[in-house]
């Protein structure tokens, strides 16, 4: 998907370009800033748990495929 979708020439084009390119409307994607907002809930530490989980499949995925970094960096990845 991470490469296909940078090919203009991709059957899934149409599909592609629905994608939202932002997501900042998604908690798990806030700034630790606009997570005090949430200080207190129990959402705190799911949004925790769930970036340090996909840290930590990125991580293992560059230890089986060393050139993954190249194809895709952390942050194309958690998108």
């Amino acid at each position: 998907l991470l490469q296909d979708i940078q090919n203009p020439r991709s059957k899934y084009k149409p599909y592609y370009d629905i994608l939202p390119r932002d997501l900042s409307h998604l908690p798990l994607f806030w700034s630790d800033d606009e997570l005090k907002w949430l200080e207190g809930s129990p959402i705190i530490p799911a949004i925790e748990s769930r970036r340090n989980a996909i840290t930590n499949d990125y991580l293992q995925i560059c230890k089986v495929v060393p050139r993954f970094p190249e194809l895709a960096s952390l942050e194309a990845f958690v998108w």
